[in-house]
């Protein structure tokens, strides 16, 4: 399904690359568990346990975690300071969400790594124990960012309670390992329509079907081009334009009767307007009802445009020649 090939050469004719195959599918994926970003996941869920369960027996051990996870984690938590204790001063994000080594790198050069890792707020709040840490002479840019960290921390006040740690990436801000695996995946574009594909009440095998046509990864003939295969130049159905899977679907003349007719037998006879993508035509389908019809409607849709890939697919490899009455049926 996913590729095609023999003797393991399969450049050039993958269907679809393996990483957007495991995307969730509210991002265009098909929710297939990518392991390396799991792995990642889980190994942030450690590094939360050591900061929020002290009562653990290995709390206080250091662990052994890829950069990729701590460097995930450290962007993914921020700390409401109460008394300070559990909050470092210099590469905790404490100050608006944001941490001191980020704010003020050019400071945070001047201090010795010892203080930099360890140093708490409670330390380093009272009587401004933290100017007392940087060595040498301040260059011009570090005096800059020595005003911004006396700016940024004039109004912090330490109190009785504990430091809180909040996990950005829940309402919450509690950590789960669903909300860290769904963050690594913030960097995808969501495919549009792609939660319609799986809220329909069409067969598996047909979302599928349409979930590669609406990343317009089927084999039509503009597709075989581009990879320097054969191909035949217009369309099976109407043998009159170039093909191509928003063609084949949307603009081709067969195609557009079928439409007419199973319009006709819902009872839908209103102008619509025209569409150039197999999205927008889907969109303009389903705004003709509303309520619990759209999901009906939306079903219906995945199974017409499935029946014209078959009849398409019999033309080209069985050379078959359906007429749109018989595809009706």
């Amino acid at each position: 399904f996913l590729w095609t090939g023999k003797d393991g050469d399969v450049r050039g004719k993958c269907m679809v690359a393996w990483e957007t195959c495991t995307r969730p599918k509210e991002l265009g994926g098909l929710g297939i568990t990518d392991m390396r970003l799991a792995g990642t996941a889980f190994e942030t869920k450690w590094l939360w346990l050591q900061k929020t369960d002290s009562d653990r027996a290995w709390a206080e051990l250091p662990l052994r975690t890829s950069p990729e996870a701590a460097a995930f984690f450290r962007a993914s938590t921020y700390s409401v300071v109460g008394s300070g204790t559990e909050t470092r001063f210099w590469i905790d994000n404490w100050i608006g969400g944001s941490s001191i080594e980020a704010m003020a790198p050019t400071l945070f050069q001047l201090i010795p790594r010892r203080v930099s890792q360890n140093q708490t707020v409670a330390e380093a709040l009272p009587n401004r124990g933290w100017i007392q840490q940087i060595r040498g002479g301040m260059p011009l840019p570090a005096i800059a960012d020595y005003l911004r960290i006396w700016n940024a921390t004039q109004d912090v006040v330490l109190n009785d309670t504990p430091d809180q740690l909040i996990w950005r990436w829940a309402s919450d801000g509690k950590f789960s390992i669903r909300t860290a695996y769904g963050a690594l995946h913030h960097a995808s574009h969501p495919l549009p329509g792609c939660d319609l594909i799986w809220e329909s009440w069409a067969p598996l095998r047909i979302k599928l079907f349409l979930w590669l046509a609406l990343r317009k990864r089927l084999w039509t003939a503009d597709r075989r081009r581009r990879h320097g295969l054969e191909a035949q130049d217009n369309c099976f159905l109407c043998d009159q334009e170039p093909e191509s899977v928003d063609h084949i679907i949307v603009e081709c003349s067969y195609s557009k009767q079928v439409w007419w007719f199973i319009r006709s037998a819902l009872q839908e006879t209103s102008q619509l307007q025209p569409a150039n993508s197999t999205f927008d035509w889907w969109n303009i389908w389903r705004g003709q009802w509303s309520g619990q019809c759209r999901q009906g409607a939306d079903s219906i849709f995945a199974l017409v445009a499935w029946e014209l890939w078959k009849e398409r697919n019999a033309r080209c490899f069985r050379g078959a020649n359906t007429q749109v009455t018989d595809l009706l049926k």
